[in-house]
């Protein structure tokens, strides 16, 4: 037997039963097997935010409703610790940067996918502090953390998106005055935008 779609309502003492030919002849597998259905915080996620001063605010969330749980943080992959609300506030961009995922207290081995926070830098290839204007220089967007295969690129020249740019490069022209450039990547169905920085002025 079979059952899908497990729930709590599931839970009861199961026992087989067959019959022979005899009209009085059935015989019950005895005492039968238990089955106790327990809720677990399944589809885990964690969602960023910003908040004021730079801060981002990592909330961790279930479709489960579990009575007092205890959370488990993981900064690639390596437990965060005294850190267990289902809250974490990341301000230094420089120290925090990484992979993030949580958990609740027995039930490790469900953890959530992980996000990318503060990783993402955008680099100058090339000579750039002698380029002239109109001359061309490539951006390349860095991460370290582990990204979903084949990522969506997106780049922004003060604050608004470059459309001719969806691949991890992008070559811009030089300009005479200051141009902030940063760059983000799309995340997978399940999660918000896997990584973003801001590229300081150049």
């Amino acid at each position: 037997m079979t059952i899908t779609d497990l729930r709590e309502s599931d839970a009861h003492t199961y026992k087989f039963r067959f019959y022979t030919d005899g009209p009085e002849d059935k015989y019950t597998g005895e005492p039968g097997v238990t089955l106790s259905v327990t809720e677990s915080p399944a589809d885990l996620k964690v969602t960023v935010s910003d908040t004021d001063g730079g801060v981002k605010k990592l909330t961790c969330s279930s479709t489960c409703t579990l009575p007092n749980p205890t959370y488990i943080w993981y900064k690639n992959r390596q437990p965060v610790f005294n850190q267990n609300r289902n809250e974490l506030n990341l301000r230094d961009r420089t120290v925090d940067a990484g992979s993030y995922s949580c958990a609740v207290k027995g039930y490790e081995e469900l953890r959530s996918p992980a996000v990318c926070v503060f990783d993402l830098q955008v680099k100058v290839e090339g000579p750039a502090a002698t380029a002239s204007e109109g001359q061309t220089v490539t951006l390349t967007c860095n991460s370290t953390c582990t990204l979903p295969s084949n990522p969506t690129y997106i780049w922004y020249k003060n604050g608004q998106p470059v459309s001719q740019c969806e691949s991890a490069s992008c070559s811009v022209a030089v300009v005479s005055e200051v141009v902030n450039y940063s760059c983000a990547v799309e995340g997978s169905d399940h999660s918000p935008p896997v990584c973003e920085f801001i590229s300081s002025p150049h």
